[in-house]
């Protein structure tokens, strides 16, 4: 009988056969393996067999090296051994019989739905998929031999994309019984390659490689070389400005020292951005080969780092060009180039990277959200650190409830299936598009029509995505969306998002477990573009708030209570005293309870919404205008009615929220708004993806949403005359900051640096930072980088 082997052993002499590598002994392991089968849920259900001995002859501990001559319990071990092999061989089998069920939907005709599909259905991955579908090219090149050999998935999926001379060698493994990895794949491929050349091939890559690691070693060295030489540059510019340039636009240009220091000052910083100027091009290369790249990008950032050395090496700066790329006029009190410089200086860690989570986003994102709603949404992403360009929403009502609550917002009232691609196209690059889908087409309550129903705007929101192509996008809707009914709809949806080039991830989130008295499950579709480095991760709080129905609306339900101290004071069988019974009664009774889910009066049976609302409390036939009163309480079982304060309050509304509909209008509305605070957990999760900012989540969602003394709050309006930059100017750098090109909100270039430095004070404000006060009047100086702006508040 052939002994069995813990790994591979050597069956031929011939270097060059690969089977010599990876070839495992055929041996009887098998026949063990099968008689230790029946074995395995005795040894996994009692893993303590092998602690035969007292604790004077108990075993080495895990730090030190296993006496193997002494083993506790010999047989048990191989027992282990044999059960795991066991093990392996039936995920083997398993896999090997899920793949033809993959090549069957590949014959579809469709991969991308496929993998959609099982995504959101199966939860298989797509490196999973690969390799199923790598397995089934290998069951047909292998016929009738796969149940011999022992093949991971990891192995089918590095063979997918592995040479002809790879992909055969691992053939003659399978077909002698041999068992292939990832690891024994990659040692084939190396051992292919490494064969296929000639020894003067070898050598040269050899050297290559040696080179390329003297190389990537010296890289560091240099990159610390051109941060170094740029700090030196900037810490020169820094005091050449303090001693030598005017602390305001009104100050005529004058050297504050000697014209013969003026000079000197002026040479030291030509000399050292020569200096600097040489590391940058012997290591990055000529600025002048640099390729324009995509605005915002890394290399975007190097190039106008490189634009701004050549200007300071050539000496066009100060009053000989200014501080902006623009040199006519010299715009002295600008900071555009050596804003650009920063990006080659050496930063110090922030506080963040000390391990300290951040509670507030340290700066805006811009946002666009369709089907707006009644603000929910909206108020989440706010607060989470977006700044929306523009508020789409179909209804009046509706859009004269966010215009009313925050008026700064930018609404217009519009169906989406109406807005045109030039219109869409002018938020193009925008962080986040946000859309809240109607939901009927695909609630479980409704009628279930799904992508045939009118309501179903899935179209226009990929639409959206293809003409606006945002960093991000997330849409909202109903769990039902991934029934039985609408799965595979759901699966071509998220195959469509995919072919746009998204990373798309589809999850459901509770709103009870961010502290609403309601079980309210949402799905959300998210998508993150595939050039963002960042990836979603759903959020999850470390200590998830529980607030029943008692906690969170008590206070709005009960008003007349007697306090305890004064119960003695009360008269029998008063209306205060059956009113302070049921009170009392009610509390106890349904401490505990959270709401259902709540919708729109019209998209449930009547009756059973009656009952299950009745269970926990409260009375839904209609709508009352003012909690229960004394004498509307008749007894212990009583039940209140829903007002709409208590309503917004469980959707998670700020209580100054106000709502501009008519009759059950303004019900409707709420029932249907994505609760704020579970908005701003998803939004914080977006934000991160696209920032790498990351939160101390439970720490931010206890925060105040937004300011409440803002809402309904108007920008105020001065009698007496005003500048440039406080009228026209401030209009149209809200246009800028509203996503429109800045040549044609402002046409004539001279004005468009005056236009630039309001847009930068304008965003400023919004993210909480205050320009410093000898900058508070630079007029016309160009725009001001947030590293020379402070906090408003502190952190």
């Amino acid at each position: 009988m052939a002994r069995r082997t813990c790994g591979f052993h050597r069956a031929s002499a011939n270097p060059s056969d690969p089977r010599s590598l990876l070839t495992t002994a055929p041996g009887s392991g098998a026949g063990r393996r099968g008689a230790a089968s029946g074995r395995i849920s005795k040894i996994v259900a009692n893993p303590f067999l092998v602690r035969k001995s007292t604790s004077a002859t108990r075993g080495p501990t895990r730090s030190a090296t296993m006496d193997r001559t002494n083993l506790l319990d010999e047989k048990w071990t191989l027992e282990a051994a044999d059960a795991l092999g066991s093990l392996v061989e039936n995920m083997a089998s398993v896999f090997a019989k899920s793949a033809p069920l993959v090549e069957r939907l590949d014959a579809l005709g469709d991969e991308a739905f496929v993998a959609s599909l099982l995504g959101t259905r199966a939860g298989v991955g797509r490196d999973e998929l690969a390799a199923f579908r790598a397995l089934a090219r290998i069951l047909k090149e292998n016929p009738g031999r796969f149940d011999k050999a022992r093949l991971s998935p990891a192995a089918a999926t590095a063979l997918q994309g592995a040479s002809n001379e790879v992909r055969r060698a691992a053939q003659d493994v399978l077909r002698a019984g041999g068992r292939l990895d990832r690891d024994a794949v990659d040692r084939l491929e190396s051992f292919v390659h490494f064969t296929s050349k000639t020894e003067s091939e070898r050598t040269e890559i050899g050297r290559s490689r040696l080179l390329e690691s003297m190389i990537a070693k010296a890289s560091p060295n240099a990159v610390r070389l051109i941060e170094s030489s740029v700090d030196a540059l900037l810490e020169a510019i820094d005091q050449f400005r303090w001693d030598h340039l005017p602390r305001d636009a009104s100050e005529e240009f004058e050297p504050f020292v000697t014209w013969k220091e003026y000079l000197a000052d002026y040479a030291r910083v030509v000399t050292l951005a020569n200096s600097a100027l040489l590391d940058f091009e012997r290591h990055l290369g000529p600025v002048e080969s640099m390729v324009e790249a995509r605005p915002g990008s890394h290399e975007e950032a190097v190039k106008r780092a490189g634009d701004a050395l050549g200007r300071f090496a050539s000496g066009a700066f100060a009053d000989r060009g200014g501080f902006a790329f623009e040199t006519d006029p010299p715009a002295m009190l600008s900071t555009e180039l050596t804003d650009a410089l920063f990006y080659l200086a050496s930063n110090p860690p922030s506080a963040s990277e000390g391990g300290v989570l951040a509670t507030r986003p340290p700066r805006r994102l811009r946002a666009l959200e369709l089907c707006a709603g009644a603000g929910g949404q909206a108020i989440g992403l706010m607060s989470a650190g977006f700044r929306h360009v523009a508020l789409y929403e179909k209804s009046y009502t509706r859009a004269r409830t966010l215009r009313k609550n925050w008026p700064t917002w930018k609404v217009r009232r519009a169906d989406v299936r109406k807005i045109t691609d030039e219109e869409l196209a002018g938020y193009r690059g925008v962080d986040l598009l946000a859309g809240g889908p109607p939901c009927e087409p695909f609630s479980q309550a409704g009628k279930g029509a799904g992508r045939r129903s009118d309501e179903n705007l899935f179209p226009e929101m990929i639409r959206a995505v293809k003409v606006v192509n945002p960093r991000a996008f997330m849409f909202e809707n109903v769990p039902g969306l991934a029934h039985d009914w609408h799965a595979t709809y759901l699966a071509g949806v998220c195959a469509e998002l995919t072919e746009l080039k998204y990373k798309v991830d589809i999850f459901t989130l509770n709103a009870a477990d961010f502290g609403l008295p309601q079980d309210r499950r949402r799905l959300l579709i998210i998508g993150i573009r595939d050039d963002v480095e960042g990836i979603f991760v759903p959020p999850v709080m470390t200590h998830p708030v529980g607030r029943g129905v008692v906690e969170a609306l008590g206070p709005l339900i009960i008003r007349h209570e007697t306090p305890a101290h004064l119960r003695h004071l009360v008269p029998p069988d008063s209306h205060q005293e059956r009113y302070d019974q049921w009170a009392e009664s009610w509390r106890i009774a349904h401490a505990g309870d959270r709401l259902p889910t709540i919708t729109k009066t019209s998209s449930e049976g009547r009756a059973p919404r009656l009952k299950r609302w009745a269970e926990i409390g409260f009375d839904v036939s209609s709508f009352a205008d003012e909690p229960p009163s004394l004498l509307e309480v008749t007894g212990r079982d009583f039940k209140p009615r829903f007002t709409l304060e208590m309503l917004a309050c469980a959707q998670g509304f700020p209580s100054k929220w106000s709502f501009h509909a008519e009759g059950g209008g303004n019900f409707d509305m709420v029932g249907d708004a994505f609760p704020p605070v579970a908005a701003k957990a998803v939004g914080l999760a977006i934000y991160t993806a696209l920032s790498g900012v990351r939160f101390d989540l439970d720490a931010a969602l206890t925060e105040p949403l937004i300011d409440e003394g803002m809402i309904g709050v108007r920008p105020l309006r001065g009698r007496k005359g005003r500048s440039w930059q406080e009228t026209e100017g401030a209009e149209k750098a809200r246009r800028v900051l509203a996503g429109e090109p800045e040549a044609e909100v402002e046409p004539n270039p001279k004005l468009r640096p005056s236009l630039r430095h309001v847009v930068s004070i304008l965003d400023a404000d919004e993210q909480g930072l205050d320009l410093p006060v000898v900058a508070s009047e630079a007029g016309l100086a160009g725009p001001v980088a947030e590293s020379h702006l402070r906090r408003k508040y502190s952190a």
